[in-house]
């Protein structure tokens, strides 16, 4: 005899199984930076809530860098967030509403610059920053950032403004508003899904790089925060506690940010696909 589970709880169980899988590595990151040292490489391993201590805590914010590079990134991520919409946004909606000559070819030069890893930016980078004077300097840094993440963002503008009929362009030149002013007053605020679809890819993107900072940063008191976790990692001890400590400092920025506009993202993503 055959026994057949209902279709929506074999759904919720495979979902339950994916969720317990995607959890376990941040909750064994948050309770292991409560352990002491001696406890976080015991054998074997215990899931235990057992002996927890904010000592790691209170030596990651005593290194008074700590809250500054935090700052370094917060800033430097609503920043570039900022140019990447306003740019990536205009772009968007005029490949989307402007066709013309060779707008294929762009578009895929566009995104096909995706293909080639960022270690290839390396040395160009160091040596254009060098040559311009702004090796060192926030502006470099941004300049390299929003060309980074522009690509996806025109990508995803441009379906989005594709899923909107042209009509409303239509109706507000009707009613006497210039193309500009009809993107700015109609079209642009009805993509507010799309704004934060763009919006929260280029702030992750923005707040988890590392390989440009690395690059283009050399004042530790200019360093982002991942640059600056790195530098727990000693060259005659590591900073566990620090380290871990630091790491979980650095996930509630984006845990916060997802909580708040996760409904906006998941409706920039589908209202985006309807036309490509």
């Amino acid at each position: 005899m055959t026994i057949r589970l209902p279709l929506h709880i074999l759904h919720y169980t495979t979902l339950l199984v994916a969720v317990v899988i995607i959890l376990i590595p941040f909750y064994w990151l948050v309770l292991t930076s409560l352990r002491p040292e001696t406890l976080m490489f015991q054998v074997p391993a215990s899931f235990a809530l057992q002996d927890l201590t904010i000592k790691n805590y209170v030596s990651a914010l005593q290194n008074s860098n700590v809250v500054g590079w935090l700052g370094n990134s917060l800033l430097l991520s609503f920043v570039i967030d900022a140019i990447v919409i306003t740019i990536a946004g205009l772009a968007g909606y005029g490949f989307a509403r402007f066709p013309f000559k060779g707008n294929r070819i762009l578009l895929l030069g566009i995104l096909g610059s995706q293909m080639f890893p960022g270690i290839l930016l390396a040395i160009p980078v160091f040596q254009i920053a060098g040559w311009l004077g702004l090796l060192d300097t926030y502006t470099a840094l941004v300049l390299v950032t929003v060309s980074v993440q522009l690509p996806v963002g025109i990508w995803l503008f441009r379906s989005f403004f594709l899923s909107i009929p042209r009509e409303l362009d239509e109706a507000a030149l009707v009613d006497g508003c210039t193309p500009v002013s009809a993107f700015l007053r109609i079209i642009f605020p009805l993509t507010a899904p799309g704004i934060a679809a763009v919006g929260l890819f280029s702030f992750v993107g923005s707040w988890n790089e590392y390989l440009l900072p690395l690059i283009i940063l050399t004042t530790p008191e200019k360093w982002t925060y991942p640059l600056g976790l790195a530098s727990f990692v000693g060259y005659y001890g590591t900073d566990y506690g620090g380290i871990l400590a630091s790491s979980v400092l650095a996930t509630l920025p984006m845990v916060v940010v997802y909580l708040v506009f996760q409904r906006r993202l998941v409706a920039g993503l589908t209202a985006g696909s309807i036309k490509g």
